[in-house]
C-alpha cells in the first residue's frame, strides 16, 4: 500500500506515443477519488500523441480537490519526474529508465493492446529485481491502493567511465 501524506504529486507519462486508455483511466472520477484517498493533491499528465486530452473532463467534478494539469510533448520531462512523489509510466525503456535514474517510485503500466509486446519483459524484469511495480490499465487502481512500496530498491546507474578506463589501460593510454 502507498503510504503517503496529503499534498503529494503524481506524474503520468506515455512518452512520445499514445496510450489513451491509460490517460482515460487515470483521469476518471474513480481514479481521482482513489488518488485523493491516497493523499495526492496534484496530478500532471503527459498524454503524448494521444487523442484523449485530460482537459476534456469536467473540472466541476466533486474530485476537484486534485489539481490536474496536462500537456502533450515537451523537450524534457525530467523536472516533472523529479518533483513527483509517484510516477506512473508507460513501459517504454527510455521513460522507465528516466524514472529509475531520477530515483522516483515508479509504477509501469503495460499497454497490453500492443502486438509483440517487449515492454512486458522489461517491466517484469525490473519488478523482479525490485526496482518498480507494474500492472495493466485494468488493474491500475487496484494496484495503486494495494502495492507495498517499502521494499522497492533504489536504482544505481552504471558508471560508463569504468569501461573507458579499462579500454585505456588495455590500449596503453
Amino acid at each position: 500500500m502507498i503510504e503517503l501524506g496529503m499534498g503529494k504529486h503524481m506524474f503520468v507519462t506515455v512518452g512520445t506515443t499514445q496510450f489513451n486508455s491509460l490517460i482515460h483511466e487515470i483521469t476518471s472520477s474513480t481514479a481521482l477519488s482513489t488518488l485523493n484517498d491516497l493523499g495526492f493533491s496534484h496530478l500532471t499528465v503527459q498524454y503524448g500523441t494521444g487523442n484523449f486530452k485530460p482537459e476534456t473532463f469536467s473540472s466541476a467534478d466533486v474530485h476537484n480537490r486534485i489539481q490536474v494539469s496536462s500537456f502533450s510533448l515537451k523537450p524534457s520531462i525530467s523536472a516533472d519526474i523529479a518533483c513527483a512523489d509517484l510516477v506512473v509510466s508507460h513501459a517504454g525503456a527510455g521513460s522507465v529508465m528516466d524514472c529509475l535514474e531520477a530515483r522516483r517510485p515508479t509504477l509501469v503500466v503495460i499497454n497490453d493492446q500492443l502486438m509483440d509486446n517487449h515492454q512486458t519483459e522489461l517491466a517484469h524484469k525490473l519488478a523482479e529485481e525490485g526496482y518498480l511495480h507494474y500492472c495493466t490499465v485494468d488493474t491500475l487502481l487496484h494496484n495503486l491502493k494495494t502495492m507495498d512500496w517499502s521494499g522497492v530498491r533504489t536504482y544505481e546507474p552504471g558508471d560508463p567511465s569504468k569501461l573507458s578506463k579499462h579500454l585505456d589501460s588495455v590500449f596503453g593510454f
